[in-house]
């Protein structure tokens, strides 16, 4: 709880001092970059403090654009209001995401401008499984956050006994810090034999037959990676039916919500269990055919990203609100 407190109280603080130095630096353009829970409330708090000095001497008119939509379309649609009030211009990531707000906020420009990290990862997009040889490797993913890998880890590892079983495969485990590292290693049980790295994820999809992954960003990762992947998550039961009751998306793995279909298998909550996964991995590996059609939605995956130029097409919505 401690901990909590201190977090509210540095962020307040942070908060604070970025609004004073906007009213005292006064620029043309606001740009707000992901995090909602932040962002929001700081572009509210602008226009709140402009309204509240506008029968006073003030030529300040900033702009307001907001850069990564917040995920609106997912949960908490309200916020969709406060976005209409106070933000000029959202540049989008994905194509779905303008539509959405064209039924809901009509008068909120929205612009998708692509995602960079499809850019990103054009150029290493495997359609096929040229190239991959020796025996298949099977990526782990069990994520970043300290309860993530506690409850994905332990399930991780039954699942690869049980694979491996079936078929002796290469495990590898990609994590992002030393710290993640030493707590995988506490995890695991002294027999495994899941060869655990630091970082270098790009470099061990584009060698990777099947990849078991957390949801979250990484998924896109995998997608753009044109790699077949089975989507699982386990939280704590609160969590989990609070999530259930707010989420409203069909699917929470984002190639899945961009293809509009199931192209990754997805085993959440109870679903998600060692045997679950296994079985799945097992049906990947068995049939060569099952993941070429998977690699083959995911091309079309691509497609919907629009032509390369993400941060470029950003960028010149930007200029197009500066004076003149």
């Amino acid at each position: 709880m401690s901990e909590v407190v201190s977090q509210y109280f540095w962020f307040k603080k942070v908060f604070d001092r970025l609004l004073e130095e906007a009213f005292i630096r006064q620029p043309d353009i606001i740009i707000l970059t992901d995090y909602a829970g932040f962002n929001l409330r700081f572009a509210e708090a602008v226009r709140k403090r402009l309204n509240l000095i506008k029968g006073h001497d003030s030529s300040w008119h900033p702009k307001i654009l907001y850069y990564v939509s917040p995920q609106v379309w997912a949960s908490r649609a309200y916020r969709v209001f406060a976005l209409s009030r106070s933000v000029d211009c959202v540049l989008s990531l994905f194509p779905f995401e303008k539509p959405w707000y064209a039924l809901r906020a009509p008068k909120l420009r929205v612009e998708f401008v692509g995602d960079p990290m499809a850019d990103r990862y054009r150029s290493v997009f495997k359609a096929t499984e040229e190239g991959l040889s020796g025996k298949p490797q099977v990526l782990l993913l069990p994520g970043s956050r300290k309860q993530e890998l506690k409850r994905h880890i332990p399930i991780m590892e039954e699942a690869v006994n049980r694979i491996h079983q079936a078929h002796p495969c290469r495990f590898v485990m990609v994590l992002s810090s030393r710290d993640q590292l030493m707590m995988a290693e506490t995890l695991l049980s002294e027999k495994h034999f899941i060869e655990l790295r630091i970082c270098g994820l790009s470099e061990a999809l584009a060698q990777t037959t099947l990849t078991l992954a957390c949801s979250g960003t990484v998924t896109r990762e995998c997608g753009y990676h044109g790699v077949p992947t089975i989507v699982f998550y386990r939280l704590s039961w609160l969590t989990y039916w609070i999530a259930r009751a707010i989420i409203k998306v069909k699917y929470i793995a984002m190639p899945n919500l961009l293809l509009n279909r199931l192209v990754y298998p997805e085993l959440i909550q109870s679903d998600a269990r060692p045997e679950s996964i296994a079985e799945k991995a097992i049906q990947f590996l068995d049939h060569p055919s099952l993941r070429q059609d998977t690699r083959r939605a995911l091309s079309h995956l691509m497609e919907t990203m629009g032509k390369p130029g993400a941060f470029e097409r950003a960028a010149k919505k930007v200029l197009d609100y500066l004076p003149q």
